[in-house]
């Protein structure tokens, strides 16, 4: 009941899909970011490369330790490793530096709480699914 979701479709630049570099497939090809999240403590992104038949999703679990610390968990699953141990190593690296940076900056914001009253900051049109989040997140305080 107060989970939602957001689809994003987009032109991009593969140029890690192997089928470009033998010319099996074009550069700009498509993808759909598909953004899932189940207030308060669990979201998911589902990224579809529609060209490539490739699929990756991020499960994202956050459990409140106090007022100002949490602990997250990140699930990965992706179907173009193949079992390679190579791939899933550097697959994993990549994952993990992606997070470090996300947590890097959010640790640096000096911010510990989700402000959950809309007045508090200046939205765009861009920030609509966190709006929401942070909408259906306040009714849950309530």
């Amino acid at each position: 009941g107060t989970g939602f979701r957001h689809d994003v479709h987009q032109p991009f630049h593969n140029r890690e899909d192997p089928g470009v570099a033998d010319g099996t497939r074009p550069l700009v090809q498509h993808r759909t970011l598909t953004y899932t999240w189940l207030p308060p403590f669990c979201a998911r992104l589902q990224i579809h490369w529609l060209e490539a038949g490739v699929t990756k999703s991020i499960m994202f679990l956050v459990r409140p330790e106090d007022d100002e610390t949490c602990h997250v968990v990140q699930l990965i699953s992706r179907n173009d490793l193949g079992g390679d141990p190579v791939a899933i190593d550097r697959a994993r690296e990549f994952e993990d530096a992606v997070f470090a940076e996300d947590r890097s900056m959010l640790e640096g914001s000096g911010e510990r709480s989700l402000p959950l009253d809309l007045r508090d900051e200046v939205h765009l049109r861009t920030d609509r699914p966190t709006v929401e989040l942070r909408r259906r997140l306040a009714m849950l305080v309530s």
